[in-house]
């Protein structure tokens, strides 16, 4: 390869490169003082920068942990550390403190660590220098992180060490680390050069993994000879360049998918250094990518387009390829295959059901309800905790942090965010771990992390707080059988945590896992059930760090397969569990025609018990055999080929009936597979059904029925042949992939949560292609003047991220008696979907819809004769539905707002009344994020140092360690109190803030006050308002709103609210309590209420930030947009009890303090924690005047 003529002192337009906000952050790092000259620089020509292999980049790091770690152990075995595993290389692609890194980045890396163990994880660090002691701690763990602090110099080096010929031209890419347009792809193509030269992964510290990288690969693939790129989807403003991937670049593909699940001719693939890739060492389709682009750098002196050369080689590579799918054998002759992974494999914004609590997302939304404007990630939706999780979890590759401005990021327990963060944290380093609005901080220690912490989390009984007792104790079901159910179960089950041995030494843990009943553990071959399910080829497909693992857990297994025992490092203990799986057991289902529900006893025999016992090694002096941790899990026992059927109907296009049988038969080798073909119209012979097997598959029959048969005659005859307990029922444009999970399916219809009660009769999964393109068919049916309605409302929510609908698409599992108990209509063409649901409810039919499975509908374009069957749709349905008894349905795929002028517009133009669509008082109110509480306390506070010093005495942080006498932590030692202090989304932008909010976890980030209305005293209008939105789900009886700089009387104030209770009686309601003055006017409305400190009772807090009121709360205001202002215009026109809290003194100068003072504002730090000291003793003011105290000092005029 030649680079042409040297370009010395040519300039690069930049053409082609999209500007990101968080980009701008890296290269202003980049750029900062000292990085353009000098250290920045590269010292000469080409041949000055070569560097031989001994001094070049992975090599060394690697070297250097292995050294420490066998100096906090000599003679230890770390063979496994940084050796022959996968590379992560984790790149910072926002602004980050200038030493170490945050709890999210901290968060970041652990979610890699948890999912892949053994890899070897390079974090590169732009604008910071590494923090050697967190890092160090991984080390110790036996975990494989180095940081690589980046300079130019470093990237430079490694990009000649990629591409030799780059050499000559070493200076003339050093002088555009002066050019910001460079500069993000300098970085973008030494990421790319070290993937090349060392092989892995990369992605961005703004993301968490949520499963095994390679999950979603074909089964002859693997890591090691495939190499992985992200589609990037095209804007519709977005001008379509050269190259783009078309209909036959998808269809020929490894991953070939619907025509409706992909955009053909608006398609890329992103070689940007945000999206994730991953490349085989030495993979020929990389080194052209690095080529394409310094050509394109150097001899157009333009900025490549980091799409374009990424794009057209891949298109190169499928064409060259047979169009055999997944099914093909992977080759060797090109060095590494290439797949790319769809944008849906991220996390979106919003959920495809665009369900809401309370009306629909929309610009009109935003001001209340920020956080679920900008993304549904960082909030939980409101009774969809569990199935989000389960969903998140279960279905998707990566969770990007970066959806929306600060202000909507702040993580609320139990939002997808936060529960990421838990359930897939090591907690090898105490970070991102603490408080919740002053809600006890996590133990620390060794711990088993097991899939039951998920359901403990999700369970929101709150009985504790209630004072009823403590909580039920959830049913431990959270252990599926087989390959996919081994998967599924020990992904999760983590040892966590760090050991109590005092000083720096190496962590050796050890795991024993049993289980009764005669269960036998073994091994799979790899991580991802596609890989398993080759039999011997897996070992082939399987990644290096697979062989290390497979090997440790053969040794656990060695002595009795009924009996994981096993000692290591952290790391290797977990990567060995990874692998871990237990057989089914045979035998255990009914007769599909045996209808009737299960006892307790009956339940039982379904379950066998995986017991977990953790015991911490490390400390040399440690005598006891106790376990240090452990856990107990009910395992489901059942076989799924044993028990369930694949069941599909076709007309005029049968032979997608293979597709189908052929995705089961990659994992399934036994699972029955029993499909219904309707003959052509003119086809002899075929008046009856008739039986036959399939000449190719195994265990899959034919039943030949007759033309124009009908799909719903189609499944009521499979019902009736099929054998098993259950049968899964697909169309047969459905498909089995790595994302589907028979094991999960077969649980939920088992389940205690369910089947004690009222047993799922149908069980649904969510359609994921098809909820992205119309929305979730699934909710209730309601039947209001003659018209059916669908509505996205679900029931019965539970911790396994089940709930209970009245309808779902006709693709689900059910229990085969059930079945062929319900009534379907066989005279209908079309309806008999919403009809069977509706008129079986007689029958007392239980649908549910669980979330952590799916089927991918792949749909193909239609031939002209299933065309023709579809034209005729529409005159069919006003046909057929006036024959179930409704003239017409109304299907609400999304959340309607009757008070929305758009939706009632909506209403009208359809002829339909909204006062028929169910309004958002439907169902139960959101349960609470945090615990029920007497007191929340909403604290303005500012992100100087001066706030820093205040919120410190508000958390009660004293000396000495005796109880604090200021005012928010004496009120939590009294009674049950949380708390938050508001800040302006810019402090997040300074490493203390950053560090404080990993620490404490109570600081709430408001938008910036873009009006100006805010003082320096307290927020605007508008951040009062998002403060009022914003606690809108917690639950407590009194709201205290108060400045940072606000004295408080704690005895007073809790004296003054205890006579308002006992006035009551029962509970004080409609009270806002604290400094009233009367203004001009007169009547008590006009009184005005003063903003540094008051109260107000659950009902008028609540009044204020209903949906229904906090988009109309006025933020402009003629004389000032401040708080006291939009606060007293609020509370103006409300008839309710205005409560004198005797005392108040707000506008303080220098050393006013009157004897009978409550609350005093402003007071310095000093000030505060002096009179709380002195209101231990009586009146606050008359015992520092009397003990000679001086308050003048530092006050503020």
């Amino acid at each position: 390869m030649s680079f042409g003529p040297s370009l010395e002192g040519a300039q690069a337009p930049g053409r082609g490169w999209r500007r990101d906000p968080a980009l701008l952050l890296v290269i202003a790092l980049f750029l900062g003082p000292g990085r353009v000259a000098g250290a920045g620089a590269l010292p000469g020509e080409g041949a000055a920068v070569v560097r031989t292999a001994e001094q070049l980049p992975l090599e060394p790091l690697f070297a250097q942990a292995r050294a420490a770690v066998a100096a906090l152990s000599p003679g230890s075995s770390a063979g496994h550390l940084c050796a022959g595993s996968l590379n992560f290389f984790l790149t910072r692609t926002s602004a980050g403190p200038e030493v170490g890194v945050t709890a999210m980045e901290i968060s970041a890396l652990e979610t890699v660590l948890f999912n892949h163990p053994l890899a070897n994880v390079v974090v590169l660090l732009t604008g910071g220098a590494a923090d050697a002691e967190v890092f160090d701690s991984y080390l110790r763990e036996g975990y494989c992180v180095v940081a690589a602090p980046l300079s130019f110099d470093w990237l430079l080096r490694v990009l000649v060490q990629a591409e030799p010929e780059l050499a000559p031209h070493a200076s003339r890419l050093a002088s555009l680390t002066s050019d910001r347009r460079a500069a993000p792809f300098l970085l973008n193509a030494g990421v790319l050069a070290l993937q090349v030269l060392h092989g892995g992964v990369s992605l961005s510290m703004d993301s968490l993994l949520l499963n095994p990288f390679d999950s979603l690969l074909p089964g002859p693939l693997s890591l090691d000879n495939t190499a992985m790129f992200l589609e990037r989807v095209l804007g519709a403003e977005d001008v379509a360049p050269p190259d783009v991937l078309e209909a036959e670049d998808f269809e020929r593909s490894w991953w070939p998918r619907s025509h409706t699940d992909r955009a053909d001719g608006r398609t890329t693939v992103c070689g940007d250094h945000l999206c994730p890739r991953s490349l085989p060492a030495g993979c020929p389709l990389g080194k052209q990518i690095l080529n394409a682009w310094l050509y394109t750098l150097l001899s157009e002196n333009a900025v490549p387009s980091p799409d374009a050369a990424p794009t057209r080689l891949y298109k190169e590579y499928v064409k060259s390829r047979p169009p055999q799918g997944v099914t093909g054998t992977a080759t060797s002759s090109t060095g590494c295959e290439a797949v790319t992974l769809p944008v849906w494999v991220f996390v979106e914004p919003h959920f495809p059901d665009g369900w809401r609590y309370y009306g629909r997302r929309g610009p009109e939304g935003e001001a209340e309800d920020r956080p679920q404007y900008h993304s549904q990630l960082y909030s939980a939706r409101a009774h969809r905790e569990s199935s989000d999780w389960s969903l998140v979890r279960s279905l998707k590759l990566v969770l990007p942090l970066d959806y929306g401005p600060p202000s909507a990021r702040n993580v609320m327990p139990r939002s997808v965010v936060d529960l990421a963060r838990r359930l897939l944290s090591l907690r090898s380093v105490e970070s991102g771990n603490g408080v919740h609005f002053g809600s006890p901080r996590a133990k620390s220690g060794r711990a088993l992390r097991t899939p039951a912490d998920a359901l403990d989390l999700l369970d929101n009984s709150m009985a504790e707080s209630l004072g009823v007792g403590q909580p039920a104790k959830l049913s431990r079901e959270a252990a599926l059988p087989g390959e996919v159910g081994g998967f599924r179960t020990f992904r999760d089950v983590r040892v966590v945590g760090v050991g109590s041995c005092p000083g720096k030494i190496l962590s050796r843990v050890g795991v024993v896992v049993t289980a009764g009943k005669g269960v036998a553990f073994f091994c799979r071959a790899a991580v991802r059930p596609e890989a398993s399910g080759g039999g011997s080829a897996a070992v082939r497909s399987s990644s290096g760090e697979d062989f290390q693992a497979f090997s440790a857990c053969g040794e656990a297994l060695v002595t009795d397969p009924e009996r994981f025992d096993f000692s290591g490092s952290p790391a290797l203990v977990n990567a060995a569990i990874s692998l871990l799986a237990f057989g089914p057991m045979s035998g255990l289902g009914r007769h599909a025609g045996e209808e009737r529900r299960l006892s307790d006893e009956e339940l039982e025999t379904h379950f066998g018990k995986v017991d977990l016992e953790l015991f911490d090694e490390s400390c040399s002096e440690a005598t006891s055999t106790a376990a240090t941790a452990s856990a107990q899990l009910e395992a489901l026992l059942d076989d799924v080929e044993e028990q369930i059927t694949v069941v599909a109907h076709s007309a005029s296009r049968c032979e997608l009936l293979e597709r189908l049988g052929l995705s089961f038969r990659a994992i399934y080798k036994r699972l029955p597979v029993l499909v219904s073909c309707e003959c052509d119209e003119e086809a002899a012979g075929c008046d009856q059904p008739s039986s036959r097997r399939h000449p190719s598959i195994p265990e899959m029959t034919v039943l030949d029925v007759p033309y124009d048969f009908g799909l719903s005659r189609g499944k009521r005859l499979l019902a009736e042949s099929a054998a098993t307990e259950f049968i899964l029922v697909l169309d047969d444009d459905f498909v089995r992939s790595p994302l589907s999970c028979l094991e999960c399916m077969l649980w939920h219809m088992r389940s205690r949560f369910h089947s004690l009660t009222l047993p799922f009769d149908m069980l649904g999964f969510p359609i994921l292609e098809d909820e992205r393109n119309f929305g979730a068919f699934r909710g209730k049916l309601r039947a209001t003047s003659g018209r059916l309605f669908l509505e996205p409302m679900v029931s019965e929510a539970t911790a396994d991220g089940c709930s209970r609908v009245g309808i779902h698409p006709m693709a689900f599992l059910a229990r085969t008696a059930r079945l062929r108990s319900f009534k379907f209509r066989d005279d209908l063409k079309v309806g008999e979907h919403e009809q069977f649901f509706y008129a079986n409810q007689y029958l007392g039919l239980q649908a549910a819809v669980c979330f952590d499975s799916t089927f991918p509908h792949f749909r193909v374009q239609m031939k002209d004769s299933y065309k023709k069957r579809r034209e005729r749709m529409q005159e069919l349905m006003t046909k057929e539905f006036t024959k179930i008894g409704f003239p017409s349905m109304m299907y609400l795929l999304h959340k309607y707002d009757t008070l929305s002028g758009a939706d009632h517009a909506e209403f009208i133009s359809k002829d339909v009344p909204p006062w028929h669509i169910s309004d958002d008082t439907c169902g139960p109110q959101p349960e609470p994020p945090a615990e029920f509480a007497m007191f929340f306390a909403m604290v303005f506070s500012s992100a100087d140092a001066r706030g820093s010093q205040f919120r410190s005495l508000l958390r009660g942080a004293e000396a000495e360690d005796q109880p604090s006498s200021v005012w928010l932590p004496k009120l939590a030692a009294i009674s049950s109190t949380r708390w938050a202090f508001f800040l302006p989304e810019e402090a997040t932008l300074q490493a203390g803030i950053a560090a404080e909010e990993e620490e404490y976890g109570d600081l709430v980030f408001m938008p910036s006050d873009q009006k100006g209305g805010g003082t320096a005293g307290g927020p605007s209008a508008q951040q009062l308002r998002f403060a009022v939105a914003f606690l809108r789900r917690f639950q407590f009886r009194w709201l205290l709103v108060s400045q940072q700089d606000a004295f408080v009387n704690p005895g007073a104030l809790i004296a003054s609210i205890s006579s308002l209770e006992q006035a009551a009686g029962t509970a004080a309601q409609r009270v806002t309590l604290g400094g009233w003055r009367p203004t001009t006017g007169g009547g008590e409305g006009s009184r005005w209420l003063a903003p540094e400190f008051f109260a107000m009772t659950q009902d008028v807090y609540h009044l204020l930030a209903s949906h229904r009121v906090a988009r109309w709360l006025r933020t402009d205001f003629e004389g000032g947009n401040g708080m006291a202002t939009a606060l007293n215009a609020w509370l103006a026109p409300l008839e309710l009890q205005r409560a004198e809290l005797p005392g108040v003194y707000t506008g303080r100068e220098k050393a006013e303090c009157p004897a009978d003072a409550a609350v005093l504002h402003p007071v310095e730090v000093n000030q505060l924690l002096l009179l709380s000291d002195a209101s231990q003793q009586g009146p606050p003011c008359e015992v520092v005047r009397n003990a000679g105290l001086d308050l003048g000092q530092n006050s503020i005029s």
